[in-house]
């Protein structure tokens, strides 16, 4: 006996185990869904870092990403933090040979300056392991400011009384103006 499959008697993409599933993960997302929204940078590089300094202890990517302002320029010029270890409560820190009776005499300090940024008891001591830092990487020198822009932006702050202010707000329309070419 010959059997004859119409086209509704087919079997359907979907039979397959698992293929609803999958089917969903390609389905695209709502308009509402994809029109984006500014986002901020830091917080996307936490995400990205998060996963791979779980691996090394860290509880989330903040002491790795935020290093040198935790600590300050000259200890982050000769450290690196590589791993937590939470049993022992212990930061294992990468440190270059000549920086590491620095942090030895720092460690007090470094440690509450650690403590105090994430709210927490999460360090109680430090284990310096010598060896070189992978080279840190200089950032671009801002582009000069036109001689118009600086002009435009002197007058703009130029009834502004408190000194600190006038130039607190004259460095922040010359960054805005560095961004956005002049129309």
């Amino acid at each position: 006996m010959t059997c004859m499959i119409e086209e509704n008697d087919a079997p359907s993409p979907l039979a397959r185990p698992g293929a609803r599933r999958n089917a969903r993960r390609t389905t695209a997302r709502p308009e509402s869904q994809r029109i984006g929204r500014p986002v901020d940078g830091g917080a996307l590089v936490g995400r990205l870092l998060d996963a791979p300094t779980r691996r090394f202890g860290f509880a989330d990517a903040r002491l790795v990403a935020d290093w040198a302002s935790i600590v300050g320029d000259e200890v982050a010029a000769v450290s690196q933090p590589l791993r937590i270890d939470r049993r022992s409560r212990k930061l294992v820190l990468r440190v270059r040979p000549a920086g590491a009776l620095l942090l030895q005499h720092q460690e007090p300090q470094l440690l509450e300056r650690i403590n105090t940024h994430f709210g927490i008891d999460l360090v109680w001591r430090l284990e310096l392991v010598q060896g070189p830092l992978p080279p840190r990487v200089a950032l671009a020198a801002p582009p000069p400011l036109a001689a118009e822009a600086e002009r435009a932006i002197a007058q703009a702050v130029v009834d502004i009384e408190p000194p600190a202010l006038r130039r607190a707000l004259a460095d922040l329309g010359a960054a805005i103006k560095r961004r956005t070419p002049l129309a």
